[in-house]
């Protein structure tokens, strides 16, 4: 994961981003503000629009957690489901706490 390509921490630690060496794909590092209830109008743009930006540009990884908890908007996974059955495959899970993450890579062209 560690490449110079950019990918999406949707609902994971930001410190992976650190961590792979991996380019943020937005202002909005913290996957709360793209994914949280709370968060949906409080970064001063459309966090949906902005979702549906950097999923355009096809993040060579996806990080998210399944099931979401009750402080995720069910409108911002419905957008990543979408896109993560259309382009991507799991790669991997791992346990965190009580959470399972879910790494999904971007399907390569044939």
């Amino acid at each position: 994961m560690g490449s110079a390509k950019a990918w999406l921490d949707f609902d994971g630690e930001p410190m992976l981003y650190y961590r792979t060496g991996a380019c943020i794909p937005t202002r909005y590092a913290f996957p709360g503000h793209l994914n949280a209830i709370k968060e949906l109008n409080a970064i001063g743009t459309d966090g949906a629009a902005e979702l549906r930006r950097v999923l355009a540009t096809n993040p060579s990884v996806i990080v998210t957690t399944n099931p979401p908890d009750a402080l995720r908007a069910p409108s911002r996974y419905a957008i990543v489901d979408g896109v993560l059955r259309q382009r991507y495959h799991l790669a991997g899970e791992v346990r965190v706490g009580r959470l399972m993450r879910q790494v999904y890579a971007l399907n390569r062209r044939r």
